[in-house]
């Protein structure tokens, strides 16, 4: 009987549109149906609660729904108290739910709009989720092999991620990606499709926080040792990826320089530049050719020669035009200003559709040019300035550095 009442819950509950007498209504039944169970049958339960938090996940957007739930019924999946599985995979999987909600994509950025309810519980109840994850993780240990890959160790790794992420304690993080990795390494081997995966989002989300997070170290030598990893596996594959090595030879030199490595940034940009040639000799990007070593446009239409038929942006040619303008940084720190300028103009070509990078770049010309004694650098840095203030983009670490950098020429 009980399991037929979740049913016709469950199929109400897609059907209650907008109408908020309705959601209510659905979220009353959820609560009824649980408060009425008197013998407590655990795989009942767990399927009831989970159901009632992913109702709440979908028709709830604040996360307060979501909280009020898990606090009333999480705790009664333990069995005489006692931490089982039924209650560590619901509280996993609470941490790591989402409201329902939009997602905007701009050209660097991700802004996600969607609330998340295990954020706002760890937030608020900061000593209780710590004892909670600590009661996971010891409960986890007990029946998983040590540093084993499931399902159930990875999705505790993922809340764990969260939760340091949200306390702003970024060493544990770093070492919690870390020590992911090197379960993958150890089940997998380095030469493996699930090692590279792994190597790539780990060490583009250390770049990210190091670049994002106000209170975040500077992670980008472990980027560095991550990255190499990455490109070892890539240069070892029976079938050469032109467009991926360079890829991973720009990472490495955009890396060093970050890291203010100029020999190492030089090194692997020249990499990079050729691999990206390389690729271009094989198969220049649709609307473009390759022509005694040069890109060049085959149309003067912009949506065809910097977007996909999709609508997505031509990554290989905005990143060829990254890494000469990483070339350009290379010889700026030589103090070759003049070569400098040549490359920026060169790179801008390839991007000049794309205000941030775009407004970035001439942001760096105007500060080599007013290094060269040039006249016109002065007011090619309050341009760039002005047009970078227009913008609603998120700047980074080393972005707003430059910025900052031009403000004190100027003054």
């Amino acid at each position: 009987v009980r399991e037929q009442r979740l049913w016709e819950i469950e199929k109400a509950s897609r059907n209650v549109g907008d109408s908020k007498e309705k959601i209510d209504e659905i979220f009353d039944k959820y609560k009824s149906l649980i408060e009425s169970q008197k013998d407590q049958n655990p795989k009942f339960l767990y399927d009831c609660i989970n159901s009632y938090l992913n109702y709440c996940h979908t028709n709830y957007n604040d996360g307060v729904k979501s909280n009020e739930v898990f606090k009333l019924y999480n705790e009664r999946l333990k069995i005489q108290g006692k931490t089982n599985e039924a209650w560590v995979l619901t509280f996993i999987k609470f941490i790591l739910s989402s409201c329902k909600g939009s997602k905007k994509e701009t050209y660097y950025n991700l802004d996600f709009s969607a609330v998340r309810p295990g954020k706002l519980y760890v937030n608020q109840n900061p000593e209780i989720a710590n004892q909670n994850f600590d009661d996971a993780k010891k409960f986890l240990e007990k029946i998983l092999d040590k540093g084993s890959v499931t399902k159930a160790s990875m999705w505790f790794i993922d809340a764990e991620k969260l939760h340091f992420l949200i306390r702003k304690d970024f060493k544990r993080y770093k070492t919690l990606q870390l020590d992911y990795l090197n379960r993958l390494k150890t089940d997998f081997g380095e030469n493996s499709n699930e090692f590279d995966k792994a190597c790539v989002n780990i060490a583009n989300d250390l770049e990210w926080q190091t670049e994002y997070e106000p209170t975040c170290p500077n992670f980008y030598s472990d980027c560095i040792v991550i990255w190499k990893k990455a490109l070892d596996y890539s240069l070892s594959a029976s079938v050469v990826n032109y467009s991926i090595l360079a890829q991973r030879y720009q990472k490495l030199s955009a890396l060093y320089l970050k890291n203010n490595s100029l020999k190492n940034a030089l090194n692997y940009n020249l990499k990079a530049l050729d691999f990206h040639k390389k690729n271009f000799e094989d198969r220049a990007p649709g609307k473009w050719d390759f022509v005694d070593g040069e890109l060049i446009p085959l149309s003067k239409d912009t949506k065809e020669l910097f977007y996909t038929k999709s609508g997505r942006e031509k990554m290989t040619v905005v990143g060829y035009g990254q890494c000469i303008l990483n070339y350009a940084k290379c010889l700026s720190m030589q103090n070759k200003y003049d070569e400098a300028i040549v490359m920026i103009d060169k790179a801008s070509s390839y991007f000049y559709i794309f205000p941030k990078i775009y407004n970035l770049s001439q942001l760096e010309k105007g500060i080599n040019l007013f290094y060269n004694k040039s006249t016109k650098g002065s007011k090619l840095i309050k341009d760039s300035l002005k047009n970078l203030e227009t913008l609603d983009k998120k700047f980074s670490k080393n972005q707003i550095a430059s910025i900052e950098q031009a403000k004190k020429l100027i003054k």
